[in-house]
């Protein structure tokens, strides 16, 4: 079991009242769990529009908690590159073997901290399927999954569940989709069923 590191509901300075009120002003609920584990992979879902990042950054600001995400490594070589640092964004070089699922297997199993937020869908178009990095960097990090979500139906943000993943993709993903049932992004089509793609 991963060490839980007791933090904050609420984060402190400047940058959480930014994100406090920006949250407040256009009407969304927040929460997250009041302890979270030390390394684990927090899965947004659903991820269908251009809103989702502001809304995910005020939440990130508002409540305080260290997290990061993967990005290209290009991404953070442009004029950018400072703003996608101080969010929590690592480069990672793609052409490299390990790739992006690697860089996380590899922070999580060596990093003191390591919570990694990925959206599954991978895109904010329609997806039939979604992909599969999240769920192997759990597994293979032996980390849980924590279930968060930008629900526009309900204007909630925020951390809502944990599961630990055992390994089993079916039965996980029906843990999936009955946790999220109900949960409604910006455009419902773009939204993904709980599926991976077929093995080769």
């Amino acid at each position: 079991m991963e060490p839980i590191l007791s933090e904050p509901n609420v984060g402190t300075g400047v940058a959480a009242f930014i994100g406090r009120s920006v949250l407040s002003l256009f009407g969304w609920r927040w929460d997250t769990l009041k302890a979270l584990p030390s390394r684990c992979i927090i899965m947004v879902y659903p991820h269908t529009s251009n809103w989702d990042f502001p809304i995910g950054l005020a939440y990130k600001w508002a409540s305080g908690i260290e997290v990061n995400y993967l990005g290209k490594d290009s991404l953070f070589k442009s004029p950018l590159g400072w703003f996608f640092r101080a969010t929590g964004g690592l480069p990672v070089d793609r052409s490299q073997p390990r790739g992006m699922v690697g860089g996380m297997i590899e922070a999580l199993t060596t990093r003191k901290v390591a919570r990694f937020v990925v959206a599954p869908e991978g895109t904010r178009a329609y997806s039939a399927t979604l992909k599969t990095g999240f769920y192997r960097a759990a597994v293979e990090g032996k980390v849980p999954l924590l279930l968060s979500t930008i629900d526009f139906k309900a204007k909630f943000v925020g951390i809502f569940d944990q599961v630990e993943p055992t390994g089993d993709e079916q039965a996980d993903l029906a843990t999936l989709r009955e946790r999220y049932a109900n949960r409604e992004g910006k455009i419902l089509a773009n939204m993904a069923p709980f599926a991976f793609p077929p093995k080769k």
